[in-house]
């Protein structure tokens, strides 16, 4: 055994554990990684920054602690695809063999395979290409970003997987869309390997799945002309008073929950997040 010593009318002891951070947003410090593919470009002013992983996407970590989208503990073949964004801005595609997975500089239409990771939380903002950082005239607000986890939060069903989902259903990434979310379905434990990837990348549990219109969801309305009960254009396109984060729905036809039929509509699902 360790022959723990205190000094003679010392209280401090030696520690075996240090706390670090609560939960919700556990202090990682980790960045993207440098080798992910531009999404997106966003404008700060005229300042252009280019996001690589966005707001809501779920998130793990490569072999070198680098946030990549999660892909459910399933190498996703062809996952990371290079365009045009990339050649402009000089990102290097993915490489196992290299440091930081940076390989030679990306080539149109180039695409590697993301490697099988696990789940470890989703992201509250959007990430910068840490690719890039030399080439910006400001300080991203994410030099050392985090995840967010222990949640309920609220997602739009952005495809035909995601439509399927039913209240109370496990949620986990999908390896055909690595950052993005599916039910599990009876195959994701139909062997005892199986079962265990699947059990690794839980997301959470959907709660309640509702119709995008539905009336609760109007608290996120901006009064546009105060009196005259006009909806703004920020958070309420084309004035039905849908929040803005809703906007990538799309129609899917499953259970009216005002009723026993089905509906074609358009709806989100609130997902209690327990990573």
């Amino acid at each position: 055994m360790a022959d723990l010593k205190i000094a003679h009318n010392m209280a401090q002891q030696k520690r075996i554990m240090r706390e670090i951070s609560e939960g919700g947003h556990p202090k990682l410090g980790c960045k993207a990684a440098p080798y992910l593919p531009i999404k997106a470009i966003k404008y700060l002013g005229s300042e252009a920054y280019p996001i690589v992983i966005r707001q809501g996407d779920l998130i793990a970590l490569d072999q070198w602690n680098q946030y990549v989208p999660a892909n459910g503990g399933v190498t996703t073949v062809g996952g990371l695809v290079y365009g045009q964004y990339d050649v402009d801005w000089g990102v290097h595609a993915f490489s196992n063999a290299a440091a930081y997975g940076i390989g030679a500089l990306a080539t149109l239409a180039q695409d590697e395979d993301l490697l099988a990771n696990n789940l470890i939380g989703y992201a509250f903002t959007d990430f910068v290409s840490t690719a890039v950082e030399n080439y910006l005239n400001f300080q991203p607000a994410n030099p050392n970003v985090t995840v967010s986890t222990d949640y309920l939060c609220s997602f739009p069903l952005t495809n035909v997987a995601q439509g399927a989902v039913k209240q109370g259903d496990m949620i986990i990434p999908d390896t055909l869309n690595p950052g993005k979310w599916r039910p599990a379905v009876a195959a994701d434990f139909a062997s005892a390997a199986q079962s265990l990837i699947t059990h690794n990348n839980i997301l959470g549990k959907a709660m309640t799945v509702e119709k995008n219109t539905d009336f609760l969801l109007k608290a996120d309305v901006i009064q546009g002309a105060p009196g005259l009960n006009l909806y703004g254009t920020i958070d309420s396109p084309a004035g039905a008073g849908i929040a803005n984060y809703l906007q990538d729905s799309i129609t899917v036809t499953r259970p009216n929950n005002s009723g026993a039929s089905t509906v074609a509509d358009k709806f989100h699902v609130a997902i209690l997040v327990r990573i």
